[in-house]
C-alpha cells in the first residue's frame, strides 16, 4: 500500500502529562519485558520484531548513559545486547 503525500496525524512529545514521564527509566522495564518473552519461546516474525525492539531500546539506553559519563552503564547495556545475541543465536 502506497503511503499518501498529506500527514493526516500530527505527533507532539514532551508534555508534562506524558506517560514516559511519570516514571523514571521505563525505557529499563520494557527491556526486561522484551528479555523475558524472547526467553519463553517467542518463535518467528514475533521473534524477530521483539529482537529489533529489544537492541533499539539498549541503543537508546547505552547512549543516554554515555551521554551523562556513566561509561560502566553504558558498556553494561552493550554487553548484555552482545550477550543475547550470542543466546538467541544458539537457540
Amino acid at each position: 500500500m502506497p503511503l499518501i503525500s498529506t500527514p493526516l496525524v500530527v505527533k507532539r512529545g514532551g508534555h508534562a502529562d506524558q506517560l514516559s514521564r511519570s516514571m523514571w527509566g521505563m525505557d529499563r522495564y520494557r527491556v526486561s519485558a522484551l528479555q523475558k518473552l524472547l526467553r519463553s519461546g517467542l518463535g518467528g516474525l514475533k521473534r524477530e520484531r521483539a529482537m529489533a525492539v529489544l537492541q533499539c531500546k539498549l541503543a537508546i539506553l547505552a547512549q543516554g548513559a554515555r551521554k551523562r559519563g556513566r561509561l560502566d552503564e553504558a558498556r553494561d547495556f552493550e554487553s548484555m545486547l552482545l550477550e543475547f545475541s550470542a543466546e538467541l543465536a544458539h537457540v
